[in-house]
This record gives structure tokens, sequence and C-alpha cells, in this order.
């Protein structure tokens, strides 16, 4: 239904697919409303999703963005949303021999 949403960890910066650039966010209700994900990771979900374009989205930047959670209730919430697939880290070794690692976020739950 809706594309996944790519950032590169390597350079600790996010490039957002398929995002419209509207003064709005359009957020799937089933993520919103999904019961087994924190009111944090709900939030990450959703200002992750609402953003379009090349951006940063580090630890930093995610800290930087609520004057509340700090790192470890981020990491928390940023591992219950891969646990339960809206977060994907891929890895990949590329023909040089280096891996290159990037995230793909999803409105919606992907199998794993």
């Amino acid at each position: 239904m809706y594309g996944p949403l790519i950032q590169h960890e390597g350079a600790f910066s996010m490039s957002i697919n398929k995002v419209p650039k509207v003064p709005f966010a359009q957020i799937a209700n089933a993520a919103l409303r999904d019961k087994r994900l924190s009111y944090t990771a709900r939030g990450i979900l959703a200002h992750v999703l609402s953003n379009a374009g090349e951006w940063d989205a580090g630890m930093a930047y995610l800290r930087s963005q609520s004057d509340f959670e700090g790192q470890k209730a981020i990491q928390k919430a940023l591992n219950q949303l891969t646990e339960l697939g809206y977060r994907v880290v891929v890895k990949h070794q590329r023909a040089d021999g280096r891996w290159e690692s990037w995230v793909e976020w999803f409105h919606e739950p992907q199998q794993k």
C-alpha cells in the first residue's frame, strides 16, 4: 500500500521517499493506534513519516526534538519500531567488500 521510507545509517542522514511535501502529515491510523507501540514509539514514527527529503535522523537529532525523552527512551522506542516491522534495518555488502546499512520506515508493519 505505502512505499518504504529510507534512512541511510552510514552517514546518519535520512532520505525519505514517497512522502508528499504538504503542510500536514498523512499517517496510517493503524500505526498511530497500534497498542503494541509505546506513545514514544508512535511519536517518533509520526515524526519520521511526516518529513520529506534528506534530513538528519540520528540519535542526536531525535534527542533534540524533545526536552523529555532521553537516549534510552528513544532507543527503546526505535527497538519497538524495529521489532514490530515499522522500521527495518537493511545491511548490504558492496562489491568492494565494505558493508553499508540503511533503515526503511513503513506506515504498516512488515513481516520478517
